[in-house]
């Protein structure tokens, strides 16, 4: 019987190592931030000016206007849940929306529509009048306040489940959400391809290729157009002024490698978490990100590995960017970057300067809907620097999944049981010496030179225990003969084996 073995080459991606044993991977946005502002009423200085065309003096701002503008938000939001037949659910501190939703989801269907409308009081940023200390009149000013909030909860027919969050005071920055995986399993529906989402994770899609060929087609106009089309639908100011700026909050891009075996991921995901976090520092995290650290570089850099009830994750943060690593569902090696400032990248672009001309250079992105691209290519290059890191790491999983199996009791298909082999078991270590001697590495090893070297033992034994090892993987025999060959594990194991035992423990009992 001889044994297959399945041996790594050195230095290549975890992609082509575990190509065996990967079903598929995908690229693709995860959680996509959009805030959305109102151009005529974005800063105090615009506000102000409204009121005053409204006829409205400063003193009187939150009386006679900014109170009636909040009355008419809530208001227009109260009537289209009752046109719905909904009823607003407050959610109070410390409950989870995420969970309330999936739950109501869970319970009505995928259909599109709304799914919930939420409110909840939260911070916010507002105006309110303070006095200038360099004119001494009194002006609008930032502060910051409470307000209620008010979440529309729904599933779009184009990008799948999402929100728009509505704030009752001025400026009335919306926030709209969306996950790519969402907008993503919508397009694989349209095309009748087969999937299987788990929470946001794809576990199974019968054509792979098409859909990463379809998460790169996030179009920035679809998207902009399904915001204005919620924020027309609920919020009462939409329209009162300029057309709103849709402008990216916070990104998420997500690499999957899908495992088949989830014993496999999970060991194979242990080990390199518990290597990454001690092998990377400020300089790698850098790197990763496209950047050099320099004296002059500022931003504060930390790498956190957190242990929870789902599982473990690693974080490396710079300022507002970050790469996480983590499993999920069992199945899956995610990789994600994720930019809280977009503004953080840079690319060719166009650039427009103060006297009108123009020209293209390097620059940072802007932080608009229609970045969505260049900031995919941006994202997904951290990814693979990041993925290629990983690598490049010392992985064990193949010698932990050796030791398992020379180490446990083997059951063949008819029910014959071989007890695993034991180092420190006398006969075990007495038989796996004899096999290790340098005489048999050419010429092999019969049943007869064993026996001369094993006397005390029976021939019955000694054929036992051959068919144990062999069972095994630690011995192969040569076809139509009666010789037998240590496999290039059973070498492996006897050699780490004996220095074990001779340069460690045996040093080591003999000290103390």
């Amino acid at each position: 019987m001889d044994t297959k073995e399945h041996r790594e080459p050195e230095n290549t991606s975890l992609e082509n190592r575990y190509q065996h044993d990967i079903t598929f991977q995908l690229h693709c946005f995860d959680r996509l931030l959009i805030y959305g502002n109102f151009g005529d009423i974005n800063l105090p200085g615009r506000m102000q000016y409204q009121a005053h065309l409204a006829g409205v003096g400063i003193m009187d701002y939150q009386k006679k206007f900014a109170n009636s503008l909040r009355e008419s938000v809530a208001r227009r939001v109260r009537e289209r849940a009752g046109e719905l037949g909904i009823s607003i659910r407050h959610v109070n501190h410390g409950e989870r929306k995420e969970e309330l939703v999936a739950k109501m989801v869970k319970e009505r269907g995928r259909d599109p529509g709304v799914v919930a409308v939420l409110s909840a009081m939260e911070g916010c940023t507002c105006y309110k009048p303070v006095k200038n200390r360099k004119t001494g009149y009194m002006e609008l000013g930032w502060s910051k306040g409470k307000c209620v909030h008010y979440y529309i909860y729904f599933i779009d027919p184009e990008i799948g489940l999402g929100y728009l969050r509505i704030p009752t005071w001025a400026p009335f920055r919306l926030q709209f959400y969306c996950n790519g995986h969402s907008w993503l399993a919508r397009q694989l529906e349209k095309e009748a391809i087969q999937y299987t989402l788990a929470d946001n994770t794809f576990t199974h899609v019968s054509d792979p290729a098409k859909a990463q060929q379809m998460s790169m087609e996030l179009d920035p106009q679809q998207l902009m157009e399904r915001c204005q089309h919620w924020a027309s639908q609920w919020c009462e100011v939409y329209g009162h002024w300029s057309q709103i700026h849709w402008s990216i909050s916070q990104a998420e891009y997500a690499t999957d490698l899908v495992f088949k075996q989830p014993a496999l991921l999970g060991e194979l995901y242990q080990s390199l978490v518990r290597t990454a976090v001690c092998d990377i520092d400020a300089a790698s995290i850098y790197r990763f990100f496209g950047k050099n650290l320099t004296v002059a570089s500022s931003q504060e850099v930390a790498s956190r590995l957190d242990t929870r009830v789902q599982g473990t994750r690693l974080k490396h943060s710079i300022g507002k960017q970050a790469i996480k690593v983590y499993d999920k569902a069992g199945l899956v090696l995610r990789i994600e970057s994720v930019s809280g400032d977009i503004s953080f990248f840079k690319h060719y672009r166009e650039v427009k300067h103060r006297n009108g001309s123009s020209s293209k250079k390097h620059a940072s992105m802007r932080k608009g809907l229609f970045s969505l691209g260049a900031l995919r290519e941006q994202m997904e290059a951290v990814n693979r620097r990041y993925l290629d890191f990983l690598s490049s790491l010392t992985d064990h999983t193949a010698g932990r999944t050796d030791l398992h199996r020379l180490t446990q009791t083997k059951e063949t298909e008819n029910g014959q049981r071989y007890k695993g082999l034991n180092a420190f078991d006398s006969q075990d270590w007495r038989l796996l010496q004899i096999l290790l001697r340098g005489q048999h590495t050419i010429g092999g090893m019969t049943h007869r030179q064993l026996q001369v070297l094993l006397p005390d033992w029976s021939s019955g034994k000694l054929s036992r225990q051959l068919r144990r090892v062999r069972e095994l993987g630690v011995l192969k025999k040569v076809a139509y003969s009666y010789r037998y060959y240590l496999t290039k594990l059973g070498k492996r194991l006897l050699v780490a084996i004996a220095q074990l035992k001779n340069r460690i423990i045996i040093p080591a009992l003999a000290k103390a």
